[in-house]
């Protein structure tokens, strides 16, 4: 009985251990890979990421700050109440020498509402109102070179990502090749044609390759952890991205001079110094205005208690309504405000060198960027060529060697060189996709 209980319990066991495991321990799941092309991850960037968020905020404040400006060309309304209770009146006759005592109704009640509106005060509101306007759409404008920015970084990690990707699966492939070429200098070995001291160099070339092989895989995972921050994915979450390094051309008709013109014009920065300069003119006007005379209409209504318009005060509610208009010269102004004036105008003047200034740097930082992306394509052609070079100078030399025609220092540095040029093939291939969407944020379009 023992035996068979014991027979019984291991059964038990192993169907048990082939069993799912979470339904058994309760265990959770792995995660599943978020999968991502580029647009998707500049999606993604564009709703989770903070910087971006913090500046969507700053331009729904300045939204507000429009509104509220607005509401100051509204009349403004006021109403009120009050009660006083009076003592009896004191009066007097030749000096103080005679007193006498006049009771008044003692209980004073009144309500009123007054309205005003402003129907002149040299455009001052209405300045403001448009400096306001200006500083919306500057915080639309640095929203959207904040997304740019962003998308730069993204795309940078993204296919620093890829690229190092790329230099892992050439590794493995280099060292699959290594260690089948370290097999036959093995046999050789044994058969005594090559030195021990070849071999001992082959295994040091594998060896070193595999720590190059662990930095490779340590940088995929600090740029993937960066793209992650970016994105505001969970660290512990997969990433897979699925966009192969693939070079976006510009189109033939774009020339130099026709992406500098573009981007003195449609550029982020360009725009962010002309909507500067046009605050910096509003507020200018604004401190002008302040010599203005100041026109009002006014109207107020209110009833009270008891009726002391006339005299002797009778008992009794009265309601009583007046409008008009108000003319105020603020003659301060004209010394007070010679000082301000003065700054204001300086700033404005200061706003439009720097709109000038901005035009020369833009349209040099285009050119540069420019030449760096054309730097890159040649920098490519001449990779893939190399490859080819070094492809057949490593079958020239591996030849040579296994035929007692060539040193093992010829063969690693064959192979090494072939390595490299495949390597430097990914990393232009990556500079000048960055470059090309640098150049793309530069114009406006990102």
């Amino acid at each position: 009985m023992k035996q068979q209980e014991i027979k019984v319990g291991y059964s038990v066991f192993c169907i048990l251990l082939l069993l799912p495991g979470p339904c058994v321990f309760g265990q959770t799941p792995e995660h599943e890979p978020v999968k991502l092309t580029l647009n998707q991850a500049w999606d993604r960037a564009s709703a989770y990421n903070k910087e971006v968020a913090a500046q969507q905020i700053t331009t729904r404040q300045q939204a507000e700050e429009f509104n509220d400006a607005k509401t100051k060309r509204l009349p403004a309304l006021q109403a009120g109440t009050g009660y006083n209770r009076l003592t009896a009146m004191t009066a007097f006759e030749d000096g103080l020498s005679k007193p006498e005592k006049i009771h008044l109704t003692p209980d004073n009640v009144n309500l009123d509402a007054s309205a005003s509106v402003i129907l002149y005060q040299g455009k001052q509101v209405n300045n403001y109102v448009k400096e306001k306007e200006q500083a919306k759409y500057l915080s639309v404008t640095q929203q959207r070179q904040q997304l740019a920015e962003v998308k730069v970084k993204v795309a940078t990690t993204y296919y620093s990502v890829q690229r190092n990707e790329q230099f892992r699966n050439l590794l493995l492939a280099n060292l699959k090749e290594e260690e089948k070429r370290q097999q036959q200098m093995k046999v050789l070995f044994k058969n005594g044609v090559v030195l021990r001291s070849d071999l001992l160099r082959a295994e040091l070339q594998i060896s070193r390759q595999n720590m190059k092989l662990i930095e490779v895989n340590n940088t995929i995972l600090l740029a993937e952890n960066e793209l992650k921050l970016l994105l505001g994915i969970p660290q512990v979450q997969a990433l897979t991205l699925t966009d192969p390094i693939v070079m976006p051309q510009l189109q033939k008709e774009e020339s130099l001079a026709s992406l500098i013109s573009e981007a003195q014009t449609e550029g982020y920065e360009i725009k962010i110094a002309i909507q500067r300069t046009h605050i910096a003119f509003f507020k200018q006007k604004q401190v002008q205005a302040a010599f203005m005379p100041k026109v009002e209409l006014l109207a107020n209504y209110g009833y009270a208690y008891p009726d002391n318009v006339f005299y002797p005060t009778i008992k009794r509610v009265y309601g009583l309504g007046s409008a008009g208009v108000r003319i105020t010269m603020p003659l301060s102004a004209l010394y007070q405000n010679k000082h301000k004036s003065a700054i204001a105008q300086l700033e404005s003047g200061k706003q439009k060198i720097l709109l000038a200034d901005q035009e020369d740097k833009t349209g040099q930082l285009t050119m540069n960027v420019y030449i760096r992306y054309n730097e890159a394509l040649k920098r490519v052609e001449i990779a893939e060529e190399n490859i080819k070079l070094a492809t057949e100078n490593y079958r020239i030399v591996s030849a040579g060697y296994f035929n007692q025609l060539a040193l093992l220092t010829d063969l690693l540095d064959a192979d090494t060189q072939l390595l490299q040029s495949r390597f430097d093939l990914e990393d232009a291939k990556v500079i000048a996709i960055i470059q090309y969407y640098q150049l793309l944020k530069t114009a406006g379009r990102l």
